[in-house]
């Protein structure tokens, strides 16, 4: 009884990590191409464009920096997740 009440909350937390991990994936992915198209435009911008966009770039690359983190200290956990239902 004790062991099919761990099974199911390790079932439950995986369920929870994956869906995560998934949307951390989702937000990288979706920035990372924000930041390709702006880094696009940037070569036919004018000056006044060019600041603009250098401000985007700017905070776009801040907020992947941030995404980075959160996929590494999640990926960490799930390591350790693991590590606990395979012990």
């Amino acid at each position: 009884m004790l062991l099919e009440h761990l099974v199911s909350e390790l079932d439950e937390k995986a369920t929870e990590l994956r869906h995560k991990l998934e949307e951390l994936s989702g937000a990288y992915h979706d920035k990372a191409t924000l930041l390709s198209k702006k880094l696009r435009e940037l070569r036919d911008a004018t000056d006044e464009q060019r600041r603009r966009l250098l401000n985007e770039v700017r905070e776009l690359k801040k907020e992947l920096r941030d995404l980075w983190k959160s996929w590494v200290a999640l990926t960490t956990e799930t390591t350790q997740e693991y590590r606990i239902a395979h012990a």
